[in-house]
This record gives structure tokens, C-alpha cells and sequence, in this order.
């Protein structure tokens, strides 16, 4: 009750990558139950086998070392289709001196992620907006002070048009 409460996926997957144990947020990810995970690997919930073997990948080196690992910015394809984005810590889970599982903790930042790159794109338009107005501004400007410095060049003794010429 408690590892399905939390908003975090969490999950244990042995060392040839069946689950052994998952949350109620990684079965919603994986369109199944949590008992419908058991026994099965990612490969049978996730099609994009990059993301299937890099995290394959990622608990042999946890088990292999047995050490933690953090994995930021993990990339993961739900049941929908959908791309999610995870900060993970896999956390290797030793048993009479012998490390065959692994632990994963899993922070969805999708919202982080998505929100952040609104702003680079939201940057980055404003910046070719002001280069666009500083280009069109630039343009009728540049006749505008020739003519003024052709003016200011005659020695124009009419107050208005030295005025003009000042404005």
C-alpha cells in the first residue's frame, strides 16, 4: 500500500530484468496492473528498445558493482505512446552476500522538462524578435540621419530646421 501511494515509480527487476515487484505508477505507465508486471520484463510493455536496454544496461552495472547509480534525464515510452522523463536511483539489493536484484526509484520530470523547453523556445523567439525589429527599425532610420546630416552640413541659420535637425 505504501510503494502504491507514492507518485514515484518504483520497482525491483532481477538480474535478467523481470520484474519482481512494481508500484501502482509504473503498471498505470505500462497500461497493466501491478500484478500484470510480475514475472515479465520492459521489453514487454516499452517498444523502443534503446530506452529497454540502456535501462537493462543500467541495473547490470548496479548489480555488478554494487553500488547505487543516478540516472537523470532517463527517457522512457509509456503503454500510450507518450515520452516521459525520469530521474532514477537504482540501488542494488544484496541478499546473503549475493546482489541478483536491483532497486529503482524513478521521479517523473516530464512537467520540468516540457516547461523548460517552452522557455528555451519562448528565449529564443523573443531573441529573433529583437533582431528582427533592430534590422527594420535600422532601415528607415538610416536615410532619416543622412538627411540630417546633410542639413546639419549646409549651416541652416532658420531655428526650425536647426531644431528639427537636433531632434
Amino acid at each position: 500500500q505504501v510503494i502504491d501511494a507514492v507518485p514515484n515509480v518504483i520497482f525491483v527487476r532481477d538480474r535478467e530484468g523481470h520484474f519482481l515487484l512494481g508500484n501502482q505508477a509504473l503498471a498505470q505507465s505500462y497500461g497493466t496492473s501491478t500484478e500484470g508486471l510480475i514475472g515479465l520484463t520492459e521489453e514487454s510493455f516499452n517498444s523502443n528498445t534503446d530506452e529497454v536496454t540502456s535501462s537493462y544496461q543500467n541495473d547490470l552495472i548496479v548489480i555488478n558493482s554494487r553500488t547505487s547509480k543516478f540516472i537523470p534525464d532517463q527517457k522512457v515510452t509509456h503503454a500510450d505512446g507518450s515520452v516521459h522523463w525520469y530521474n532514477t536511483v537504482k540501488i542494488p539489493l544484496i541478499d546473503n552476500d549475493e546482489c541478483n536484484k536491483v532497486l529503482a526509484v524513478a521521479t517523473d520530470i516530464t512537467n520540468s522538462k516540457r516547461t523548460a523547453e517552452d522557455l528555451r523556445l519562448v528565449n529564443k523567439r523573443k531573441d529573433e524578435f529583437l533582431a528582427m525589429l533592430a534590422h527594420e527599425l535600422r532601415n528607415p532610420l538610416a536615410p532619416m540621419r543622412n538627411a540630417v546630416q546633410l542639413l546639419n552640413m549646409q549651416k541652416n541659420t532658420n531655428p526650425t530646421v536647426e531644431r528639427a535637425c537636433n531632434v
